[in-house]
């Protein structure tokens, strides 16, 4: 068995060697290009084209057995965030009957598909992007919003209505949520969520502490103080949530936001 002691890529672009050093050090180089997740317990990345053309692999793992260094392989599938193709896949996948016990969409993903068939659904990905079929995703999520009434459906949920999603996370799907506030104007992506198999199962990524921060209980997360001095509770008004537990919060609400609403 391998454990992986290094979580690391250079960005291709401009230069920077970034590294991930815990489950929820998410970091992104400092031209936007490409990211690492996952620290010590898996590998994730983002990327803007291809992992050839876009990073070089750093990671290394040690044999337990042998004791033996190696390099590793890119081993964990996150969409090109980029591509519109890449993004209509993930909702497809959301929207499967059979992909529903699954937190996220690379989970169903890796759980579905054999690499071949995810390294062939990547590859049309990056065909669209090189053909001119492709828009920045902010766009399409822009026009999402437009066509399906995002932010008024989001307005619905109250603050004590995702409270009560993440106190129930083995009822609803929640880890990996996204959001930034609109009062930001940089519209700064947020993260957090919830992972059951740590002592403290509750965390937050991109906040007022560098390598994010984890806490024992949902009320606890929600009311740190950790967003420029305040708490999410505090800022619940202007919240806007991209995705919850890693699907299009239109199509979360569809399905669990009756309960909560």
């Amino acid at each position: 068995m391998h454990k992986i002691i290094r979580n690391a890529i250079q960005c291709k672009h401009c230069g920077d060697t970034i590294e991930s050093e815990n489950v929820h050090g998410y970091v992104t180089c400092s031209c936007g290009a490409c990211s690492v997740d996952g620290g010590h317990d898996y590998l994730r990345r983002t990327y803007l084209s291809s992992p050839d053309e876009d990073y070089v692999e750093l990671s290394e793992s040690v044999d337990d057995n042998s004791g033996e260094k190696q390099q590793n392989q890119y081993t964990s599938v996150t969409y090109n965030s980029e591509t519109e193709a890449a993004m209509v896949e993930a909702i497809r996948l959301s929207k499967d009957p059979e992909t529903k016990k699954y937190a996220n969409f690379a989970d169903a993903a890796m759980d579905m598909m054999s690499e071949e068939e995810l390294h062939e659904k990547l590859q049309e990905g990056f065909d669209d992007l090189e053909a001119g079929r492709t828009r920045p995703a902010k766009e399409v999520f822009e026009e999402f919003g437009k066509q399906n009434a995002i932010h008024s459906a989001v307005k619905k949920l109250s603050y004590d209505g995702f409270l009560k999603a993440f106190e129930h996370d083995d009822i609803y799907p929640v880890d990996e949520t996204s959001f930034y506030f609109s009062d930001d104007p940089k519209e700064t992506d947020h993260y957090l969520g919830c992972l059951r198999e740590y002592e403290k199962p509750y965390w937050v990524g991109y906040c007022d502490i560098p390598d994010g921060c984890e806490y024992s209980s949902a009320k606890e997360m929600l009311e740190a103080k950790i967003f420029d001095g305040k708490s999410i509770k505090e800022r619940w008004d202007s919240v806007v949530l991209c995705t919850i537990g890693g699907i299009p919060v239109e199509d979360w609400l569809d399905q669990y936001g009756a309960k909560l609403i």
